[in-house]
């Protein structure tokens, strides 16, 4: 979100010098109407920002939490039908429950539910055989439940996320609306008017372009960029503070609470993206041809080390 709240915070300081020289735009009703509609499109990128800085810390640790107490009913539940399946000799039963039970810790959230699911159907199916080898159909309907409040926290996960990638493809839209709007006609304006109004020409060109350093050029900045998410690939939740560089310019960011980077106002050409994160596999890198005006999406899933592996 860094890049995205600078370009904001430079528009609307734009925005408060076109306030101060009200006298530009008096009598020129398609001027005035060009700068409303200027404040109107920041008043709807600051509401979405502040959407998209509330953490959802709260909200992955509650799934997480019940993830952890699912997985050890759901360990017990598949010793029980393994009991069960050595002794009716059910060769695959035993080979299904065995394997189920191995995929436990490295499953990811939505393929530990679909084991959840398969592991109730098989008891449900076999409850009153297996009333000697200590299960309950009270006890199946507390897995049941549970199997299903973990769903539950899954889905209001997914809800939330969906949410959020919704009011960041809203922001994407509406800076690029600012961007055009400045570009093509605000910049274009104050020119125009710069003899008329020399004051507003000159706190306007000075806020405009200062962030602009004397190391690069025209020629470094561009229209196009590349952004994604970056996701745990055990539990699917995006990843925070993953370190994302851009080989060609030298360019690192890391990805914000959503998992999301962010490259922007890049020159067309051939880009190599590398990414790393303690605790897990570094990936290869990852080569992008970008044309002119292209915003490329770029999403990855790195795999958590094994336990007791510490090299990167």
């Amino acid at each position: 979100m860094k890049k995205e709240i600078e370009k904001y915070q430079r528009y609307k300081t734009l925005e408060r010098i076109l306030e101060v020289h009200t006298s530009a735009f008096e009598d020129r009703p398609e001027i005035l109407e060009m700068k409303t509609s200027f404040s109107a499109i920041l008043t709807l990128i600051a509401n979405l920002i502040s959407k998209l800085m509330q953490p959802l810390n709260d909200i992955y640790q509650h799934r997480m939490d019940i993830r952890e107490r699912f997985k050890e009913t759901l360990r017990s539940m598949i010793a029980i039908g393994l009991h069960y399946a050595v002794k009716i000799d059910d060769k695959p039963l035993t080979t299904l429950l065995t394997k189920y039970r191995s995929d436990i810790d490295k499953a990811n959230a939505y393929k530990l539910y679909e084991i959840g699911v398969h592991v109730q159907q098989l008891l449900t199916e076999h409850i009153e055989s297996m009333q000697g080898l200590g299960i309950t159909a009270a006890e199946l309907t507390a897995f049941t439940d549970e199997l299903e409040a973990y769903n539950m926290a899954m889905q209001e996960a997914g809800f939330r996320l969906n949410n959020r990638r919704t009011w960041r493809a809203e922001l994407k839209a509406a800076l690029a609306q600012s961007d055009t709007l400045v570009k093509g006609r605000i910049d274009t304006f104050v020119a125009h008017t710069a003899k008329r109004f020399p004051d507003l020409y000159t706190e306007y060109r000075m806020a405009r372009y200062r962030r602009r350093s004397a190391k690069k050029s025209d020629a470094d900045f561009g229209s196009a960029d590349i952004s994604g998410t970056v996701y745990d690939g055990t539990t699917g939740n995006p990843l925070e503070n993953v370190t994302v560089n851009l080989i060609e310019l030298d360019h690192v960011v890391e990805t914000d609470l959503d998992g999301v980077f962010l490259f922007d106002e890049l020159p067309a050409g051939d880009y190599t993206l590398t990414y790393h994160c303690n605790g897990y596999l570094v990936p290869e890198a990852v080569q992008l041809k970008l044309a002119d005006g292209e915003s490329l999406v770029y999403d990855f899933t790195l795999v958590p080390l094994e336990k007791g592996n510490t090299a990167a």
